[in-house]
């Protein structure tokens, strides 16, 4: 999760950890920020932790991230909006890896990068669920001093509760 402000962005650890295990180019002074001393494999509450960048390079590469979730975007949407997405996107997955899958050996090593964009829109797709477990008070986050926690629950349909709302969304995007 990115959380864009007027002269900064925070990335969260989880997707930092994701960014240094694909061939993504990125700008030398992320690397040397985040990566220096090899990947840090961020666990427990430490996922939730964020790095803040101020260059104007770094808030430009990390803004074109598409893979990478808008905080301020997604906290926005309502359940439908989160449903219907998530909806979206796993057909795309789905497209992608049914195309994958049909290629001969020499094909998937000329077409790496589909695989690639493949994995990353799976990672979106699990960057939203978390987003509803945040929006649920199911997963606690810390969020950097000045920006607020999402302003309302999601509604997760009051008759069924959390636990249904999640079944539902993860039945839509297997």
């Amino acid at each position: 999760m990115k959380i864009i402000t007027d002269n900064c962005i925070y990335v969260q650890k989880s997707d930092l950890d994701a960014l240094g295990t694909y061939p993504i180019p990125m700008p030398l002074s992320i690397y040397l920020k985040y990566f220096k001393d090899g990947i840090n494999l961020c666990e427990g509450n430490s996922v939730y932790s964020f790095v803040k960048f101020e260059d104007k390079n770094e808030i430009d590469f990390f803004k074109k991230l598409d893979w990478m979730v808008d905080y301020k975007e997604f906290s926005q949407l309502s359940d439908e909006e989160l449903m219907e997405l998530g909806k979206k996107l796993s057909r795309q997955s789905r497209e992608l890896a049914s195309l994958y899958e049909s290629m001969s050996d020499d094909e998937k090593l000329n077409n790496r990068t589909l695989f690639i964009k493949h994995e990353l829109l799976e990672y979106k797709i699990h960057s939203i669920a978390e987003i509803i477990w945040i929006k649920l008070r199911l997963i606690r986050i810390t969020m950097p001093e000045g920006v607020e926690v999402f302003d309302k629950k999601v509604n997760c349909e009051k008759e069924r509760g959390p636990k249904k709302f999640i079944k539902k969304f993860i039945k839509h995007i297997s």
